[in-house]
């Protein structure tokens, strides 16, 4: 998170926050952040576990995970190999620093503050590291074993098939009874299977992969868990400036092991290894951004230096890239003083990149429109020639910008936050660009023409491709004259009004040309070149207009004209197909790729839920089953923002709920749970076992006494003995190692400790995966039969003080929302599009054209997006809402210059359209094109994909724009005259309606 006023994070917002599903998932996190005080144990039970618990935070590790190459993991071979490299890692220098220590009672000592216990541990760096977690666990002398003959390998997992029981460690194999075992064996009771340094087989699991046992003897995967443990060198008390504590480490792993370990220094022939630490994930993110930020300022610098090349000048480049970039400051000011949003991350960085595409757009329009401004104004006269330019390229950039920035409002409405607020950044930028075109580019072109036009840019480099392009005009000019093609049927009508214009216009250039006191030009005079044979021939007096605005009014309209029955079917063709894919786009079952997948962080990210989550599929959906909050509003946002995902809420606690009340209601809807139903798509026990600490707190209770249960539990429950039996209960260090993550308290001052809530949870047959549609209907079952759980005994009768929630497939609620949410903003930003593109060239037909052609563009990027394999993530859905507001600026333009040409034939006015703006379409997706190109290279998958789908977009509407559009004009269907003028219409039934009058 950066400062407060330029709040940055990389956190991406895209959830549903007012959705139940969501709510009751908030105030889970919540809940479990504030009351996360342990009344589980005693004050002595606290003191005599702290030999093992030490100072230990259980996200203060380096955990390594290892892939065999070939066979099992705990093959001796790569048994050894894990050895060798845990050594490498201890022997580091600082390891003893940090490492988790030996600590005993007389380092310790407990403080009694406000009802509230805190336990400080003090620092000692004398002792001795305490063991990591790994297969090959450190062997224990004291307990008569010889560790020369079995190292460190567990009895009873690992044992010796010698007869003499003689075996170095390479000689140990897994023991076949232990394999054969199911999981929830060693899941559901205390394992009398222990191992030489006293740690039970159920540790052991944890660290091989989840498919191992239940008749599978094959150890895939194994890892490593190195554990730190607070205070660290130069802190007395764990207490003391916890962040302080968190920076150093992670600054230490990632300074110590992240280069070191991803050298190869540390590589085998036999096993890869991935890993991880406590916040290094988050600098290797933040070395990243740094590393792929240099290729988003080498785009801003291909921009810069293609528009130096366009225009000859750095005058003009540098004032036009300062003019973008500093578009941004008045936009933010705007987003955070106006809108009051608090939230500005990866997504609205991005847009910087949708603003370098439509700001140089618009800079080449109007330079394009000041250098054709000089074919019917004199050259000389620069006032009148930007007022003129303002003019005209004023228009046909409002038209683009604001149905750009329409475009981008449409998303300002989204129900996710990360869509919403780059909708609005989005749009705030485009608005602000177009002012700053208009209102401070001026004065940088009058400069321009004043002082540095006549300058010689690149030692005449870019003045002779000019030349080059002019010769080549001329040439095709003199060949036309000596033999005129029988086919050219260049522009001959004109508009009356124009042609009256064109006759005195001659005499207007002889009284200005001297003096610019003389007879001023109409503000509005045609841009177009007069009647002839030649529709590149300038005005005598005027300025001969460039070899390139020549090439689009004649040789490419000419090709268009010839090829238009060819191009119609290859791109209707294209279009058909493209919509046929895009209507196959799926969302994304997946949470969303960071990095490729050859990075290691990428493949521990994957590979720790792949290989370490037992008890059913890793991808399997998960229920959570909770008791004590209010069952209706659990969670209370006031005060909050929907961006914010560090400030969630408050929890809302249920003041009536009473643990020894409920416990029979909810012993008997776990045990109705964990029943295999088809409906519930539950499997059943014991291969889908529920997590219900319920279930064996009462078998503990049982097995104290038969009639114990009645008395503590239910209506008139004895609640203090209840808790002196849970708490005795609990006080089995296995037993709270395993159900401490379901019972939660809070200290509350002035009343001492507060049980808040319990949960439960359970895995289902079904994954991740399916279609939202089946695990929204899923849910509602879920929904249906637990609150049917209370309409039956013993729940019935204790409703008021048990009542309780199921929290699940939130995920599913935010995919279906993202497809409609996407197809719905594509739908309004077009629809809004067309609304605009009528108001403003005041023609229904071309409008209804050019949406046709940004529908088509829309089609064919959704379409290639599946045949590249993605689905519809976060980034994908980001990246459609931006699609309609980039395809339609090419499109708009082509359409206000078409209707706006001052001939009334189609044919001349698609000669007109493309010389007035064919070579600032080119311009403007050469820079866009360019800019988006240096995105296919970052490490970070949001900025390649970024990139990636603004190429495709753009790319999509230079070829639609620019060869579909005018081939449609060319044919019957294109408008002429007053054909499709609502306005023109609207003149007329009101010029009758006076006439009748």
């Amino acid at each position: 998170m950066g400062s407060s006023f330029f709040p940055f994070s990389n956190k991406v917002p895209l959830y549903l926050r007012g959705h139940v599903t969501r709510q009751r998932m908030d105030a889970l996190s919540v809940g479990k952040d504030r009351a996360d005080f342990t009344l589980h144990q005693p004050a002595e039970e606290l003191r005599q576990s702290v030999d093992t618990l030490g100072g230990d935070r259980e996200d203060l590790t380096l955990e390594v995970i290892y892939l065999p190459k070939y066979g099992d993991m705990l093959e001796s071979a790569l048994v050894q190999a894990v050895h060798d490299f845990e050594q490498k890692v201890t022997s580091k220098k600082g390891y003893t620093d940090y490492c988790l220590k030996e600590y005993n009672d007389t380092e310790v000592y407990y403080e009694q503050h406000n009802d509230t216990a805190k336990l400080e541990v003090i620092n000692n760096m004398e002792r001795p590291c305490a063991v990591h977690e790994t297969i090959f666990w450190s062997c224990d002398p004291s307990l008569g074993v010889d560790c020369l003959s079995l190292e460190s390998l567990p009895i009873g997992i690992m044992y010796c098939p010698k007869d003499n029981q003689s075996c170095s460690p390479s000689e140990m194999t897994v023991n076949g009874t232990f394999k054969s075992l199911k999981t929830d064996v060693y899941a559901k009771s205390v394992p009398d299977i222990r191992t030489v340094g006293g740690l039970n087989s159920w540790d052991f699991l944890k660290l091989v992969d989840s498919h191992f046992g239940s008749g599978n003897q094959i150890v895939k995967a194994a890892r490593t868990v190195f554990t730190f443990g607070v205070p660290f060198k130069g802190y007395r008390t764990v207490g003391e400036d916890i962040d302080g504590h968190s920076t150093k480490l992670s600054h230490w792993l990632y300074d110590t092991y992240n280069d070191y370990l991803m050298s190869g220094q540390l590589d085998s022939p036999d096993v890869h290894y991935v890993f991880n630490g406590h916040g290094m994930l988050g600098l290797y993110i933040g070395t990243k951004l740094v590393h792929d930020g240099m290729f988003m300022i080498a785009s801003m610098f291909f921009v810069l230096f293609y528009i130096a090349f366009m225009t000859s000048s750095w005058w003009l480049s540098l004032m036009g890239m300062g003019q973008i970039v500093m578009s941004t400051g008045p936009a933010y000011f705007m987003y955070y003083g106006v809108f009051q949003q608090r939230y500005f991350g990866v997504f609205n960085m991005l847009c910087i990149f949708i603003i370098l595409g439509i700001g140089a757009d618009d800079i080449f329009v109007f330079l394009d429109t000041w250098e054709q401004s000089a074919d019917v104004i004199p050259k000389h006269l620069h006032w009148k020639r930007m007022a003129w330019t303002w003019k005209h390229a004023g228009k046909a950039m409002l038209v683009t910008s604001l149905s750009t920035m329409i475009s981008f409002v449409a998303n300002a409405n989204s129900s996710f936050p990360a869509i919403q607020t780059f909708g609005i950044f989005a749009s705030l930028l485009v608005m602000v660009n177009y002012f700053a075109v208009m209102i401070f580019f001026p004065t940088v072109v009058l400069v321009y023409a004043a002082k540095f036009e006549d300058m010689v840019f690149c030692c005449g480099l870019t003045s002779a491709f000019s030349k080059l392009l002019d010769g080549i005009s001329k040439e095709r000019k003199r060949r036309k004259q000596v033999a005129p093609d029988e086919n050219d049927d260049s522009p001959t009508t004109l508009n009356p009004t124009i042609e009256k214009d064109r006759e005195n216009r001659s005499d207007l250039v002889i009284s200005t040309a001297g003096s610019d006191e003389g007879r001023s030009p109409p503000l509005d005079p045609p841009m177009d070149p007069p009647q002839s044979p030649d529709p590149g021939s300038p005005i005598e007096g005027h300025s001969q207009p460039s070899g390139v605005t020549t090439w689009f009014r004649t040789a490419y309209a000419d090709g268009i004209i010839r090829a238009r029955i060819v191009l119609l079917a290859i791109f209707l063709a294209l279009g058909a197909g493209m919509m046929v894919s895009a209507v196959s786009i799926a969302p994304d079952p997946n949470n969303p790729q960071f990095f490729p997948s050859t990075d290691n962080y990428q493949q521990f990210t994957d590979a720790k839920p792949a290989y370490f989550m037992r008890g059913g599929s890793v991808d399997a959906i998960k229920i959570t089953l909770a008791w004590g909050f209010n069952s209706k509003h659990p969670i209370d946002r006031a005060g909050t923002k929907a961006t914010d995902m560090d400030n969630l809420g408050d929890p809302v606690w249920d003041p009536s709920f009473s643990l020894p009340v409920a416990s029979q209601c909810i012993l008997h809807i776990c045990e109705a749970a964990e029943v295999k139903s088809d409906s519930r798509k539950t499997g059943g026990y014991p291969d889908f076992p529920i997590d219900c600490f319920m279930t064996n707190f009462k078998r503990y209770v049982d097995a104290n006494s038969s009639s114990l249960w009645g008395e503590i539990t239910g209506i008139g429950a004895d609640e203090n003995l209840y808790f002196e039996v849970l708490i005795r209960w609990l006080s089995d260090p296995v037993t709270l190692s395993k159900w401490k993550p379901y019972i939660y308290g809070e200290a509350v001052p002035g009343v001492g400790p507060v049980l808040r809530f319990v949960t439960a949870e359970l895995k289902l047959t079904l994954t991740t995966s399916i279609e939202a549609s089946s695990a929204i209907s899923l849910w509602h079952v879920w929904e249906n039969w637990f609150n049917g759980q209370y309409q039956v005994e013993p729940c019935k009768a204790v409703a008021s003080k048990a009542a309780g929630f199921q929290s699940s497939m939130a995920f599913a609620f935010v995919r279906d929302r993202l497809v409609s949410e996407a197809l719905q903003g594509i739908y309004t930003s077009v629809s809004l599009a067309f609304c605009v593109l009528v108001v403003a060239t005041t023609n229904i037909v071309i409008s209804i054209y050019a949406v046709a052609v940004i529908s088509f563009i829309v089609s064919c990027t959704m379409g290639t997006i599946v045949l590249l394999g993605w689905k519809l993530g976060v980034l994908e859905s980001i990246g459609l809402v931006m699609v309609p507001g980039l395809s339609v600026d090419f499109v708009a333009h082509l359409a206000e210059a078409y209707i706006d040409s001052h001939y009334t034939d189609r044919e001349g006015r698609l000669r007109d359209m493309l010389g007035r703006v064919g070579i600032s379409i080119v311009s403007g997706a050469i820079s866009t094109l360019g800019a988006s190109a240096f995105l296919f290279f970052p490490v970070i998958i949001f900025f390649n994909k970024f990139g990636i789908m603004m190429f495709m977009t753009i790319g999509y509407s230079l070829l639609w724009s620019l060869l579909f559009f005018p081939a449609v004009l060319t044919t019957p269907l294109g408008p002429q005259g007053h054909t499709g003028n609502w306005l023109y219409l609207l003149r007329k039934v009101i010029a009758r309606i006076k006439d009748k009058q």
